[in-house]
């Protein structure tokens, strides 16, 4: 900023946040934040909570509970936050404006909360991609007063977690990024264990002397690894004490290398990227404070051989190769090594030379897969000192952060068991040959690798995967990776999935009932391959499929979503061998097709690649075709050690899912059953009498009244399309179908019936979803369509059109309580009175349906016509509400005379144009002065009217006013 001084012009840099003394800025939070939004579906919108830091609304809290109308009231909040920042994609895509995203400019997050639930996002996060807060840090903050005594809910705990100013502020500057995100620019907000892990491994280094400044972070695979890297990064670089130390970040493949690098720019510092070890001196050497990644290979020694002359001249004909010790590089202890995925090479002479290169260095090993047990010479923890925080598999997935894996084994039918001669897979099931038998077979059958490379093989499991991918996979537009064992193997599996493509669609496309969207769909699938090139002598095969990977981008559209407009998004298939095992993040890939003997680390990593979040995803999925449960266990126990059991959980079977879907139909069962409604059953089954099903019908709607008793059904039922949706086409999950499609009916007639737009479909999956959408279009509902609304024309005809009685007066009931309650504040004083007349023709017709229905039918009419115009003689039409409401309240201290209540009406109507001109003003419920100002002007009116019970309630008659007024802004200042 320039600014004018004695000395003259200067010029300063002006902060908006002073991050370094948090007590110096100004937090505020207002409730009730109403923004204007004239010209748009409403007239304004309304965050619960909005909480200011110097000025800037950094946070948006939206706070729901379940009521009649909402049984699932923490998405409902998500809605509402979509609402209020324009993404809404049903309304966005019509061209509508509901919000003010402009109130977003400045948001770090968003939050929903029901209390017992909550949960946070940014700007770009997806509805099912808001993340839980779990834990405390720092350690002054964990004791604290639980507001309603007891445990503690997760609203503290995320309020403790996210929300104390010095918190907030170090998550807006040091935790917070931007990278691209399936294609768009997206916000990335620190998780809590990210958070934690940066906050305890710099506390160490500040408390810790010598090698107990470093230690171990073990964040499973899929949580952030390399995100933490960065925010910790971020937090040294704003650390006045920390903020000089020297980075180094090592890992172990080019590939990787490449990929953190990516990750590593987001820290907002350049980059040095050390290109071999005669550099590692030059550029690591000096006490610069900077950033480095290196790769663990330019740790290793040199080694020096004689040349054939000087061998000669000493007149020997062999010499031993002289080694060089590994130098020191830099001995300051003000360097921190971070070593990416610790396991793999810490643990010989590059470790070794690692250590010697920086031996008064911090360091600190990340791993998702760390060596725990006993097996291997030295564990991770022993390596680099104790854990500094853990986050495992089971932790990441009761976040949500990763996803449980699905194995399915295919070696006892497709997998090995072509026409061909052999029938039993290499190793596994070789297992109980002897040795002799053994060595027959690989000199009949050629090696391991001649059998998993053998053409007719890999053609008769292309088909099965292809069938399995279609049916299974391709619905939710998800994508696959198949592991091949060679080269030669993913070019015969590029050619072999190609053709099963081909012919599977061709099969289709005969089919009578054949739909041509979905036999677009697979016509639009490709297969590509990703190899690696050794040297110059490497096939023709491999070079031309390496060239058709590049010319169609593969890896990079592989990791987008199908779009039908641009055709080399169709890439569904990417064959491997040795690439992209590790370390490939791709949210889309759900399935794995695995024909290739992967161990320990390898395996573990591989399967992971399928565990990440995306929007739909529920399940990742390992299709086994050479038999690895056992390797599988084995690399587990490496991984998990006395935890095998409790990490086994994350990896399930086909047969367990199968399991899973009988539970959560029997608990949706169990459900109806514990309301005395035993009969649901049958009734989902269709396996009552006509006047059965009725009746069973109308009780369940009785059940399903209660908004808590909805969210329990809304959530089992979902819990219960979820499973099958995972399981379909699977012949055994077909015995479900039609309860799944009488329970979707069920649910539709009871979003309609008490105008709960809470419940949908939304989280089904695609597959289940498709099939009751199209049951529930074709009997004339549209689940995308929200219930109508009591002022639409059409409201009571379509009413008239219920075949009962109860099921017209219940529906009837619950539009006019719902209306009322959206509109109780813009009017107590006539939608009062209709309330009351509502709950007395309840009392009063409490079993006599049809003269319910009646009575019902005539308030929908008063409600759609709503209040008279200039119903009250001597009150102008805007004054009336305002008269009403002040009369309501003083008469309950009396009835007003004539000339009071003459008095009263002169006042309201000389208060409209004072109340019109004030609430034109920009923002002028922002503006605390003018509010004030209007509350103190609206009592002296009050005061000088002279009426005594006026005169005595005069300030809380002017609130009352100035409230109504705000509600009723939208008509004032039209």
């Amino acid at each position: 900023m320039e600014f004018e001084t004695s000395k003259g012009l200067e010029k300063r840099t002006a902060r908006l946040i002073a991050f370094d003394q948090p007590e110096l800025n100004h937090f505020v939070a207002i409730n009730q934040f109403r923004v204007d939004t004239p010209g748009q579906a409403k007239e304004h919108i309304r965050p619960d909570v909005v909480l200011f830091v110097n000025g800037l609304p950094l946070v948006l809290i939206e706070a729901k509970e379940a009521n009649q109308f909402t049984s699932l009231p923490l998405e409902e909040a998500k809605v509402q936050i979509f609402r209020y920042s324009e993404r809404r994609e049903e309304s966005t895509k019509g061209g509508v404006k509901e919000g003010e995203e402009r109130l977003f400019h400045f948001n770090l997050f968003s939050i929903a909360t029901t209390g017992t639930q909550a949960c946070y996002g940014s700007i770009s996060t997806e509805m099912d991609e808001f993340q839980t807060w779990k834990s405390i840090e720092p350690p002054e903050y964990q004791t604290y007063e639980v507001p309603l005594g007891g445990k503690p809910r997760a609203q503290e705990v995320l309020i403790q977690g996210m929300l104390p100013k010095a918190t907030l502020l170090d998550i807006l500057q040091n935790f917070i990024l931007y990278r691209t995100k399936r294609d768009k620019r997206a916000k990335e907000i620190c998780r809590y264990q990210q958070y934690r892990a940066v906050s305890k491994a710099l506390a160490r280094m500040r408390k810790e002397k010598g090698d107990a400044r470093g230690g171990v972070i073990w964040h499973t695979q899929g949580s952030g690894k390399s995100l933490t890297m960065v925010f910790m990064v971020r937090k040294l670089r704003t650390s006045p004490d920390l903020q000089d130390f020297k980075v180094v970040m090592v890992n172990d493949r080019t590939d990787l290398e490449e990929q953190l690098e990516g990750t590593v720019n987001l820290a907002g510092e350049a980059v040095n990227v050390v290109e071999s070890s005669a550099a590692l001196r030059a550029q690591l050497g000096g006490s610069d404070s900077g950033l480095h990644l290196v790769m663990v290979h330019k740790f290793r020694e040199a080694t020096e051989q004689l040349s054939p002359a000087l061998k000669a001249a000493f007149g020997i004909p062999v010499a031993a190769p002289r080694l060089k010790p590994f130098p020191q590089v830099n001995n300051s202890e003000r360097i921190v090594i971070f070593i990416d995925e610790a396991h793999r090479t810490q643990y010989a002479d590059l470790g070794n030379n690692l250590a010697v290169a920086f031996p008064n260095a911090v360091r600190i090993a990340f791993t998702g897969t760390p060596l725990i047990t006993t097996r291997h010479a030295q564990t991770t923890a022993q390596r680099f000192g104790s854990y500094i925080d853990t986050y495992r598999l089971k932790d990441a997935q009761d976040d949500g952060a990763v996803l449980p894996i699905v194995y399915v084994g295919k070696t006892s039918d497709t997998a090995l068991s072509h026409k061909s001669e052999f029938d039993e897979k290499f190793e596994d099931l070789f297992g109980g040959r002897t040795e002799e038998e053994i060595e027959a077979i690989k000199k009949k059958y050629g090696t391991r690798d001649d059998i998993l490379e053998a053409e007719a093989r890999i053609a008769e499991i292309a088909k099965d995967m292809v069938k399995h991918y279609i049916e299974t996979v391709m619905a939710d537009g998800f994508k696959a990776q198949v592991v091949s064992t060679s080269k030669v193997a993913a070019l015969r599996y590029e050619t072999a999935i190609g053709k099963a493509l081909e012919a599977y669609a061709t099969k289709y496309a005969k089919k009578p009932d054949a739909d041509p969207e979905l036999l677009r769909r697979m016509q639009f699938l490709k297969a590509a391959v990703v190899v690696s090139v050794d040297g110059t002598n490497e096939m023709a095969g491999v070079l031309e499929a390496r060239k058709r990977t590049k010319e169609l981008d593969a890896v990079t559209n592989f990791q987008k979503r199908f779009d039908y407009d641009k055709p080399e998004t169709g890439v569904a298939f990417l064959i491997v061998c040795d690439m992209l095992l590790t370390g490939f993040d791709a949210p889309i890939e759900q399935v794995m097709y695995i024909d290739k003997f992967l161990r320990e680390h390898t395996l573990l990593q591989a399967v992971a690649r399928v565990n990440r979040t995306a929007s739909g995803k529920k399940v990742g999925l390992i299709v086994d075709y050479v038999g690895l449960t056992k390797h599988l266990r084995q690399a587990m126990q490496i991984y998990a050690g006395d935890e095998l059991d409790e990490v086994l959980q994350g990896l399930q079977s086909m047969e367990g899912e199968l399991a899973k879907l009988e539970g959560t139909f029997a608990r949706l069962i169990y459900f109806f059953r514990e309301h005395n409604l035993p009969q649901a059953e049958d009734w989902s089954k269709q396996a009552l009498s006509i006047e059965d099903e009725y009746l069973v019908f109308e009780l369940m709607m009785d059940l399903l009244e209660d908004a808590q008793e909805r969210e329990t059904f809304s959530v089992l039922l979902m819990l219960f399309l979820q499973a099958l949706n995972i399981v379909l086409p699977n012949t055994k999950a077909l015995e479900f179908i039609t309860s799944a499609k009488r329970f979707a009916w069920l649910k539709a007639q009871v979003r309609e019936r008490y105008k709960d737009e809470a419940l949908n479909f939304g989280n089904a999956g695609e597959k289940i979803k498709r099939l009751i959408n199209e049951h529930l279009i074709s009997l004339g509902i549209n689940p995308k369509v929200p219930p109508i609304d009591l002022l639409s024309p059409e409201f009571l005809q379509k009413v008239e059109g219920k075949d009962s009685k109860k099921a017209k007066a219940s529906e009837m009931e619950h539009a006019l309580r719902k209306h009322i309650t959206v509109h109780m504040d813009e009017d107590p004083a006539w939608f009062g009175p209709l309330s009351e007349k509502l709950e007395e023709v309840l009392r009063k017709y409490q079993d006599d349906w049809a003269e319910q229905a009646k009575q019902m039918q005539l308030l929908v009419v008063q409600a759609q016509t709503g209040r008279p115009k200039d119903a009250v003689q001597g009150v102008t039409a805007k004054a009336v509400p305002f008269y009403e409401a002040v009369l309501k309240i003083v008469e309950k201290s009396g009835k007003l005379q004539p000339n009071e209540k003459a008095s009263l009406k002169s006042l309201m109507n000389d208060l409209m144009p004072v109340l019109t001109s004030e609430l034109n003003t920009p923002g002028f419920w922002n503006n605390s002065t003018k509010v004030a100002d209007l509350l103190g002007t609206v009592e002296d009116r009050l005061v000088d009217t002279g009426v005594d019970v006026v005169v005595e309630k005069y300030e809380s008659l002017a609130h009352e006013i100035v409230q109504l007024a705000k509600a009723r802004q939208v008509d004032l200042t039209e």
